[in-house]
């Protein structure tokens, strides 16, 4: 089922102008939002119904492309050490606006909510959800646990920050917590500092949209590669980079013709 482009691509344009100028600190890149959008209207397209959480509002440009894209009978749940929601409530509802009863705000600590089991009544509930809290190895092994269990069936989670040297912790600790929760959650998607995972049975529905990501992304504006360096029943994920000479590159060869089945599960052994 193909996914309705020009909506998505109206989504991302309006989030860019919008959104043009992000706080210090705060902020999607223009690869990331087009990712996101993409992903949240391929839930849209495909009937995925849930809430959208976000850890870590900051000012809320992350949480005003969810509100985007949130229908009207969502919740947008938002987690942020912050006890107040005046920093933040106008920059999100910028886009649409976001009524009283569609925002649910738990100010505090994640760490300390997962351990009182705060958020219990969202499980198995959200099906978009982005980590940008603290980025300690601790908070961010904890946030990965507290949204694998409120992430519903044909959810997704984007993990912000990975591979950045001044967050080095984030990376560590989405390693450390796919090694030991593969039944729960896969990366299929790394790119421009934010990883996006979701379970091994949704993976194969996701595939054709991963493949053709820096095909639209490119009409877009922002010219990108997506590269694979390994085998889909290894690691099956794959990686978004500025362009180098070709849309698609297998082990460090871009591919002048590539086809669906060479990029996205390698060529034949032998």
């Amino acid at each position: 089922m193909k996914i309705n482009l020009q909506r998505a691509k109206a989504q991302f344009q309006k989030y860019q102008t919008l959104y043009a100028n992000p706080a210090p600190g705060g902020g999607m890149h223009p690869v990331c939002a087009a990712v996101c959008s993409l992903l949240l209207e391929w839930q849209e397209t495909r009937g995925v119904k849930g809430d959208l959480l976000e850890i870590g509002v900051w000012f809320g440009n992350g949480a005003g492309l969810l509100n985007q894209h949130r229908r009207d009978d969502e919740k947008l749940i938002l987690v942020d050490l912050n006890k107040s929601q005046e920093r933040f409530q106008a920059n999100v509802a910028k886009g649409k606006p976001l009524p009283p009863e569609a925002l649910v705000f738990y100010p505090g600590d994640s760490l300390a909510m997962r351990r009182r089991d705060a958020l219990a009544r969202h499980r198995d509930s959200a099906r978009f959800l982005h980590i940008d809290g603290e980025h300690s190895f601790e908070a961010v092994v904890s946030d990965l646990d507290l949204c694998a269990e409120l992430i519903n069936e044909r959810g997704i989670v984007a993990v912000d920050d990975v591979f950045t040297a001044a967050s080095a912790c984030v990376t560590e600790a989405l390693y450390y917590w796919l090694a030991r929760n593969r039944e729960k959650l896969v990366m299929f998607l790394v790119g421009y500092q934010k990883a996006y995972l979701c379970s091994a049975r949704l993976l194969p529905e996701l595939m054709e949209l991963i493949y053709e990501l820096p095909i639209i992304i490119g009409s877009w504006g922002p010219q990108v590669t997506l590269c694979a360096s390994g085998w889909v029943n290894d690691r099956p994920s794959y990686g978004l980079v500025p362009f180098v000479g070709g849309t698609h590159q297998r082990i460090n060869r871009v591919l002048p013709k590539p086809s669906f089945h060479e990029m996205m599960f390698g060529p034949p052994v032998g």
